[in-house]
């Protein structure tokens, strides 16, 4: 009898202790992505979030909605203001209305190498980060496309031949310089492959890997490596949202964000040669550009790029300044 209320007493302490200790608070975030899963920035984002579980101990689980499916690009900011997503990924050129700095990096020739494109990140960060933050974002990382080039369903040799052909664009700043090379701008949305399947265009400046993701044999037969651009996007979370994490959980995200941000500068620099083979594999024809049409670009780099000094105003020139002092 004894023994048996000592076992009770004893298991009533055990579970009062139980109920005394604090279960561990989790939190929890949505995540938005407007491009597929098989894209090399939604591996890199989905790597992240893992990262992320694993570094907060699972007091921080994000869960990642790709393709479009819970916010489409042009809805992204938007969302991450409202809070309808805590997390996302925004195509940086394509909310140049908020400030033009946001779209340097998509200019034609204006820089021509990885080495260089990430020089000119370091140099923009401060200021897109200032920029992010006035929306009410905090920049967590920024993930670069890989080289652009020039997809297209026939062989070209000069922008003549691209005279009044559909070309699919995503941002203002895509359609400038299709109506500069005389086509005619489809704008396409990331999350809408499907799209491509249709006969709405023929030529589109994207890298390799954005070739792959939407399939874009479908309608090319050619890809012309370029490197004619280097746009990058940023993964952002809600800065409301994020200043109420503990302080040992936002260390824990930016320890995953500076290692998301080195694994897809890696990807850029390997995934676009890689992605030159799936091309071929599926029958697009690789085509090195002829000089004639190098320096028809490098005319129209020059026209974009004065217009966007007008629109960028002194703190512009402060960075291309920075840029070619280097």
């Amino acid at each position: 009898m004894t023994a048996t209320r000592r076992g009770v007493m004893a298991a009533g302490a055990g579970l009062w202790l139980g109920a005394a200790r604090p279960a561990r608070a989790q939190t929890r975030w949505q995540a938005a992505t407007p491009w597929l899963d098989g894209s090399s920035h939604t591996r890199n984002l989905r790597q992240f979030l893992d990262e992320v579980r694993q570094g907060t101990g699972g007091g921080l689980d994000i869960r990642l909605h790709a393709g479009g499916t819970l916010l489409k690009s042009a809805e992204m900011l938007r969302g991450l203001q409202t809070g309808r997503v805590q997390l996302g990924e925004l195509l940086l050129a394509l909310e140049a209305a908020l400030d033009p700095i946001l779209e340097l990096d998509s200019l034609p020739m204006l820089v021509r190498s990885l080495e260089d494109a990430r020089r000119l990140a370091g140099i923009t960060r401060p200021l897109i980060e200032q920029r992010l933050r006035r929306e009410g974002l905090t920049l967590l990382y920024l993930a670069p496309w890989s080289p652009a080039g020039l997809f297209s369903g026939f062989a070209v040799d000069t922008l003549e031949d691209l005279r009044g052909t559909r070309m699919r664009t995503m941002t203002p700043l895509a359609a400038r310089l299709a109506s500069l090379a005389g086509a005619l701008a489809a704008h396409a949305e990331p999350e809408e492959p499907l799209s491509f399947s249709a006969p709405l265009a023929t030529t589109m400046f994207a890298g390799a890997s954005s070739g792959v993701d939407v399939e874009a044999w479908s309608f090319a037969r050619f890809f012309m490596p370029l490197d004619i651009s280097f746009p990058k996007d940023a993964v952002c979370a809600q800065s409301r949202a994020w200043e109420a994490l503990a302080a040992q959980q936002r260390a824990a995200v930016l320890r995953a964000a500076a290692a998301a941000e080195e694994r897809a500068w890696a990807m850029a620099s390997s995934e676009g040669p890689a992605a030159q083979e799936v091309l071929v594999s599926h029958g697009v024809r690789l085509r090195p550009p002829s000089p004639r049409l190098l320096v028809e670009l490098e005319q129209l780099g020059r026209i974009m790029l004065d217009e966007w000094r007008a629109r960028a105003g002194e703190t512009g020139a402060r960075v291309l300044a920075e840029l070619r002092a280097g």
